[in-house]
Order: structure tokens, then C-alpha cells, then sequence
């Protein structure tokens, strides 16, 4: 038989570490490792997951940025449980979806960003916004290149 592990003090320590190199000793390389690992041992901490992301963008690493992202929502979409479904019904899923697309946009991935962001508008969160982007792709797109 296997002994159980129980992961809250690895965790809160990872947390705390994080924390600390994010914040007062200013090392946002070791902030990202721990924030990593915290995310290994809780795939759907948001917390974690949303400083990761806000520390790849204050970085300028759109590419790290957008990985982070996109397993952040896969995160979501699998599993099926009761908190699952109540992400995907809230706004978060959305506001990863826009900000997944703007950054791919960044990146030049305009195909990936267009799907995403028409999945944020069918989603209907964050309208304005989203509608703003895509228009702006609608006409970079019927403009002929010169």
C-alpha cells in the first residue's frame, strides 16, 4: 500500500516561498519556479496560476505568458468537477480566453488569437473589448497588402 502524503505544508511552503521571491527579495526567476511547482502539486490554484502569468508579463515573455495561459485553461477544461463547471460559467474562463488571444496577437499568431477571441464573444463575457479586437482583425484582414 501506498502511505499518504499530505501535500498542504509542501504547498503552503512553495506558497510562501513564492511569495517572498515575487515580492520583498524581488527574484522573479525563483518567484516562477516556485509558482511552478505549487501549480504541479494544485493544477487549479488560480492564485497561482494568475501570478505566473502577471510575472511572465511583467517580463515581456509573451511566449511563456501564452504556454502559462493555455495550460491554465486546459487545467479548467478537464475533469468535469463541480468547480470545473462553475469556472466555465464565470467570467475567469473568459478573461483567460481574452487575454490568451491578445497575447498571441503579440506574438503574431493571428489565426490561434481570431478563434480565441470569437470563443471569448460566444462566451459573451468582456464584450466591448472582445468586439473591439476582432473588428480590428476583420479589417487588417479585407485590407489588401500593399
Amino acid at each position: 500500500a501506498v502511505p499518504s502524503v499530505d501535500y498542504l505544508p509542501v504547498r503552503a511552503l512553495h506558497q510562501q516561498l513564492a511569495d517572498l521571491y515575487a515580492g520583498p527579495l524581488e527574484n522573479p526567476t525563483k518567484a516562477i519556479r516556485e509558482y511552478q511547482r505549487l501549480i504541479q502539486l494544485d493544477p487549479v490554484r488560480w492564485s497561482a496560476r494568475r501570478k505566473l502569468c502577471d510575472l511572465y508579463a511583467a517580463r515581456n515573455s509573451p511566449e511563456a505568458h501564452a504556454e502559462s495561459l493555455r495550460q491554465w485553461l486546459a487545467a479548467h477544461s478537464e475533469g468535469g468537477s463541480r468547480h470545473t463547471l462553475q469556472m466555465a460559467q464565470g467570467e475567469i474562463i473568459v478573461g483567460l480566453t481574452l487575454e490568451l488571444g491578445e497575447v498571441l496577437l503579440q506574438l503574431g499568431q493571428t489565426p490561434e488569437a481570431t478563434q480565441l477571441l470569437r470563443r471569448a464573444q460566444a462566451l459573451g463575457g468582456h464584450g466591448e473589448k472582445v468586439d473591439g479586437l476582432l473588428a480590428k482583425l476583420d479589417t487588417r484582414a479585407a485590407t489588401p497588402d500593399r
